[in-house]
Formats: structure tokens, C-alpha cells, sequence
């Protein structure tokens, strides 16, 4: 059926949060590094970019959908591999808490701490430079 297909084109309209840049803030912040592989003891870089990055994305651990204050905020972004972030989203995964300083995770079988984004005057600095 589909060997010798023309692909189509449908139209498709729908409305998106609009989420601002403060993932690029994180990204750097985080020397692109994925925070749960770094809970884990495991490798925190992905692949190379072409600009020279690592390849790393954010999540909101309170999902941005709820539409919930603070959803959007530098607290509520962490930076995650693109694997650990399908888990997130599709995996076996529990808040058990959510405070000031930080998130503890439960993947599958393993708790793991995850130190929130604090925004200070030192860490302007350096991420502006």
C-alpha cells in the first residue's frame, strides 16, 4: 500500500502554551548535562550539536497542561536526556516530593534527589557570559 504512496499534507490548527526561553537559561546552567543520569552515576552528555552543545532537553515536572501558576518557572524546569525525558513523561515515575531546594523522583524502583535551579546574582553572572 504504502510503496508507492505520495505523502500527504493535511492541515492541522491548535493552540500551544507559549513556554518562553528559559529552557536555553537552564540548558547552560546545567553545563547541558542530564540531571537524572547525574542522580544515577551515569553519563550526563548526550551527542554533540553542531554548534558544539550537547544535545539536552528540559522538562516540567509539573506538567505546563495543568496550566498551574508556576508551571513556567526556572523552579519547575530540570534538563534530562532524551531517554530519561520519554521516561518522564511514559515511564513508571512518582513525584514523592517537590519543596524549595529540590525534587525527589521515583523511577521504577529508584528514588533519586534533583537539586532545583536557583536564580542568584552569581548564577546571572556566569550564564550571561
Amino acid at each position: 500500500k504504502y510503496i508507492n504512496a505520495v505523502p500527504e499534507v493535511k492541515e492541522i490548527i491548535s493552540n500551544r502554551i507559549e513556554r518562553g526561553q528559559l529552557s536555553n537559561f537552564v540548558k547552560k546552567h546545567n553545563n547541558f548535562e542530564c540531571q537524572v543520569c547525574k542522580s544515577l552515576n551515569l553519563p550526563t552528555h548526550t551527542f554533540k550539536k553542531k554548534n558544539g552543545d550537547y544535545y539536552i532537553e528540559t522538562h516540567h515536572i509539573i506538567p505546563v497542561a495543568k496550566r498551574k501558576k508556576g508551571t513556567l518557572s526556572l523552579s519547575n524546569l530540570i534538563t534530562v536526556c532524551p531517554n530519561h525525558h520519554r521516561q518522564l513523561h511514559f515511564g513508571n515515575v512518582k513525584i514523592l516530593s517537590n519543596n524549595e531546594k529540590n525534587f525527589r523522583l521515583k523511577l521504577d524502583d529508584k528514588t533519586i534527589d534533583i537539586q532545583k535551579t536557583v536564580l542568584n546574582e552569581a548564577t546571572i553572572k556566569r550564564i550571561s557570559e
